[in-house]
C-alpha cells in the first residue's frame, strides 16, 4: 500500500479504501512483519496422526508464550532431526536455533502464530500448564497418538535395577487429573494392565503413572506404536531393544 501511494500520489488511506472496496485480501500488521511461514491452523482441527502425535508432544514439552504469541519447542540436541520433523509437519520455515547454558546445549524451534496459539489454548497448552493440563477431547483412534506425543516429551521406558532379572518399566508423569484419565483410558483397552499411579518427589503437583513388568509394557508399546510413523526415534528404540 505504501508503494502504491507514492506511485500514485495518494494517501495510504486512500489505497487501503479502494482495496477494501475490491475485497482484496490486506495483510495485517502481524502478517507484514513475520518472516517465516507455517501452516497456522494446523491445530484447529485434529484429525490426523501427526497433528495428534504434535499436540501431545507440545503439551508435554511445548511452551506457549501470550506476550509474543509464541510457541516453543526446546529439545536436547541429540533430538535435532525430531524438530526437523516438527517443521516439517507443520509447514514450518522456522530456523531451528542451538542454544547452549550452563554446559547443557539444546536446540529450540519458535513459531509465531496467534492462531496457533488460540488453537492450543482449547487443550490447555497454556503458559503454567503442568498443573493443569487437561485430558484431550478427541476421536478415540487418535488417542494412541496423542499418548505417544504426551510420552515422548514427559515419559520414558527403563529398567528396575532392584530385581536381578531384567524388569522393564513403562514411566509417564503430569498432573493427578491427566493421569487419572490416562489410567482409565488404558484400564479399558488394555484390560489386563495393572499400574500404579502415586506422586512424585519433584514437586508437589508432578504425579507418575507407572507399568512394570514384560508382557503389561509390550502391551503398551503395541498400543502407543501401531500404524505409527512419527516418534522420537531413541525411544522406540530403546523399548525395541529392551523387550
Amino acid at each position: 500500500m505504501t508503494q502504491l501511494a507514492k506511485k500514485y500520489r495518494l494517501s495510504t488511506g486512500t489505497i487501503h479504501g479502494w482495496l477494501h472496496y475490491s475485497h482484496a485480501l490486506v495483510r495485517n500488521s502481524v502478517e507484514v512483519t513475520r518472516k517465516y511461514t507455517c501452516e497456522h491452523h494446523y491445530f484447529d482441527y485434529i484429525q490426523s496422526e501427526k497433528q495428534a502425535y504434535w499436540l501431545g508432544f507440545l503439551g508435554a514439552d511445548g511452551y506457549v508464550h501470550y506476550g509474543n504469541q509464541t510457541v516453543r519447542l526446546s529439545l536436547n540436541v541429540k533430538d535435532y532431526d525430531h524438530l526437523v520433523a516438527f517443521n516439517a509437519d507443520l509447514g514450518s520455515d522456522n530456523p531451528i536455533r542451538t542454544v547452549t547454558y550452563q554446559s547443557q546445549t539444546s536446540c529450540r524451534c519458535q513459531i509465531c502464530s496467534v492462531p496457533m496459539v488460540t488453537a492450543l489454548k482449547m487443550y490447555g497448552i497454556v503458559p503454567g500448564k503442568t498443573a493443569n493440563l487437561p485430558w484431550p477431547t478427541l476421536p478415540d483412534k487418535l488417542i494412541p497418538h496423542y499418548v505417544r506425543g504426551y510420552f515422548d516429551g514427559d515419559g520414558c521406558f527403563s529398567i528396575d535395577k532392584r530385581y536381578a532379572a531384567k524388569h522393564i518399566q513403562f514411566i509417564v508423569t503430569s498432573n493427578l487429573t491427566f493421569l487419572e484419565h490416562l489410567q482409565a483410558y488404558l484400564n479399558d483397552h488394555l484390560p489386563r494392565l495393572k499400574g500404579c499411579l502415586r506422586k512424585t518427589h519433584r514437586s508437589d503437583i508432578a504425579y507418575m503413572l507407572r507399568y512394570w513388568g514384560n508382557r503389561q509394557v509390550t502391551e503398551i508399546a503395541r498400543f502407543m506404536y501401531t500404524d505409527a510413523t512419527r516418534y522420537l526415534p531413541r525411544k522406540k528404540a530403546l523399548v525395541d531393544h529392551l523387550l
